[in-house]
């Protein structure tokens, strides 16, 4: 049986379906980690600012106590197919102390506020210093030319490089198809709760 090798997406196309995602998609992964607890991953609603990825769980969570001891984290949209990694510091904020920009526009895109609530949430935001982004799978597209770019622009901050170099997606993460690394410069982050807070 012969196979061809689908055409690779350029780089502008890549950048533009990483930001499309990180605008529209509505859950996270968050992996934590704590020097006496140990490793931690917990999915999240998560708002894209344009420069930061923000989230809210509850203020006494693993998760709020892992980034206030450790706060470099990594990030990803749940699809094996279209990886979206993330890796950056958090910066916490308590609800009652988050700029209200974020906030509002948080409450706004899921229709619920953690500053009404009853018990103290923790804001969450990263700035990305490292993205890679790749597709995959068996009889996928291809992506594995080299390039290094500038990507300023479409709602990301300036100065915005790409490594593309060739990885094949698998069950245990990329191994032989396309990565795109872009390092974003830091510029500017179970109980009875709903699922999108639990930590």
């Amino acid at each position: 049986m012969q196979t061809t090798e689908p055409a690779r997406r350029p780089t502008a196309e890549r950048k533009r379906d990483a930001l499309a995602r990180l605008t529209t998609e509505r859950d996270i992964w968050l992996s934590t980690a704590h020097p006496d607890h140990g490793p931690h991953q917990v999915p999240l609603w998560f708002l894209w600012d344009g420069r930061a990825v923000w989230m809210c769980t509850n203020a006494t969570s693993a998760t709020a106590r892992n980034v206030r001891t450790e706060p470099r984290v990594r990030l990803a949209l749940p699809d094996t197919f279209d990886v979206l990694l993330l890796q950056g510091e958090a910066a916490c904020f308590p609800d009652k102390e988050v700029p209200r920009g974020p906030a509002d526009a948080f409450t706004d895109k899921f229709g619920w506020d953690p500053r009404a609530e009853g018990r103290a949430h923790l804001f969450i935001r990263v700035t990305p210093k490292t993205v890679r982004a790749w597709r995959g799978g068996t009889g996928a597209p291809r992506e594995s030319h080299h390039a290094r770019r500038n990507l300023a622009g479409v709602n990301a901050p300036p100065q915005v490089p790409v490594r593309q170099s060739g990885h094949r997606t698998t069950a245990d993460g990329p191994s032989a198809g396309a990565t795109t690394s872009m390092t974003w410069p830091s510029a500017v982050t179970t109980t009875s709760l709903p699922p999108h807070v639990r930590g």
